[in-house]
C-alpha cells in the first residue's frame, strides 16, 4: 500500500484544498477513509476549524494532543475529519492524517455552516 496519498477537499462554490495524507500518522484510520472516498458531506466551521463528519467509527490512533495550522486529522469523539487554521491544543486526541498542500486559510474564511463538501482521491 502508498505510504502517502493525496485528496482533494472541495467546498462546494468556494474552492478546493489539496492534502497529503501520510500512512506513517495513523494508518487503519487512512486505509478507511481512502477506502470510504468519494464521499460528500457537509463543513462546519468552529474556532478556527472545519469539522466535516464522515462516518469512519475508528478508535484513537497514535494520538496527537497538539496540531499544527493546515493539519488534517481524524476526531474519534466526534466522528470527524477536522481541518485545523492556526497551531491548537486538541480537545481530546486526534489521529494525524497528514497536512494541505495549498492554502487552507483563504479558503476556511469563507466557508459557512453546511456548506457541500466533496473528498476525493487525486491521482499523483
Amino acid at each position: 500500500m502508498e505510504s502517502k496519498f493525496l485528496i482533494k477537499i472541495t467546498f462546494i462554490g468556494i474552492g478546493d484544498v489539496l492534502f497529503e495524507l501520510r500512512r506513517i500518522y495513523a494508518p487503519r484510520t487512512i486505509d478507511h477513509l481512502v477506502n470510504k472516498l468519494p464521499f460528500k458531506g457537509r463543513a462546519i466551521p468552529q474556532r478556527n476549524t472545519i469539522s466535516i463528519p464522515i462516518g469512519l467509527k475508528m478508535s484513537v490512533e497514535k494520538g496527537h494532543t497538539f496540531v499544527k495550522s493546515g493539519d488534517i486529522a481524524y476526531w474519534p469523539l466526534n466522528d470527524t475529519l477536522v481541518i485545523y487554521m492556526v497551531d491548537s491544543k486538541t480537545y481530546s486526541p486526534v489521529n494525524l492524517l497528514g497536512k494541505s498542500i495549498n492554502d487552507i486559510l483563504e479558503i476556511g474564511r469563507k466557508i459557512r455552516t453546511g456548506t457541500m463538501v466533496t473528498i476525493e482521491a487525486v491521482n499523483s
